[in-house]
């Protein structure tokens, strides 16, 4: 059964949000979902910190991205206004579940492969030597616009992220035109 494609932007989204935490790939300054996160947060929200873990993780990897891609860049983690407010609305209560981190790249990369989600990513890319930004391409504003395109998107951007090591995030965008 195929899932549906906010469900699988979604599923991705949290993937990399996790991977990038600091007690698994160190790609990011957030520890929401981690033990210690989930310690703190299920103090502070007592219903609802599962959710706020999930919050903070993503918005912890969106602005290491705004901030190290250039300014209007589309990434997995700001698919543009739209997009993101479709996502909004589709979040179930039930999926806010956290999976278990990755510790090493080969471990990421077992959970990538169990997304299902399969692309490739160009051998001809100047991958980052220290991680860093990664411009997968370029898009038109029409395209940047469409729903459909950007969805297309997700299995590209998924798969360059295990192209990030422990420390050293890929950080996969494109570029709009």
């Amino acid at each position: 059964m195929d899932m549906d494609p906010l469900d699988r932007l979604l599923t991705a989204r949290r993937l990399i949000a996790r991977a990038g935490e600091r007690d698994a790939m160190r790609w990011w300054d957030s520890e929401a979902l981690s033990q210690g996160g989930d310690f703190v947060l299920g103090r502070l929200f007592p219903r609802s910190h599962r959710k706020a873990a999930w919050r903070l993780a993503i918005e912890a990897a969106r602005m290491r991205h705004a901030i190290a891609c250039p300014i209007g860049s589309i990434h997995l983690f700001d698919l543009g206004p739209s997009l993101e407010r479709s996502l909004e609305g589709s979040i179930r209560h039930d999926s806010w579940a956290v999976p278990p981190p990755p510790h090493d790249s080969d471990e990421f990369e077992a959970q990538v492969e169990g997304l299902g989600m399969s692309a490739q990513v160009s051998a001809q890319l100047a991958l980052p030597t220290d991680g860093g930004p990664l411009q997968l391409g370029t898009c038109s504003k029409e395209e940047a616009a469409s729903p459909e395109f950007l969805l297309g998107l997700i299995p590209r951007l998924v798969r360059a992220y295990t192209l990030g090591t422990v420390g050293k995030p890929v950080l996969p965008h494109l570029v709009r035109t």
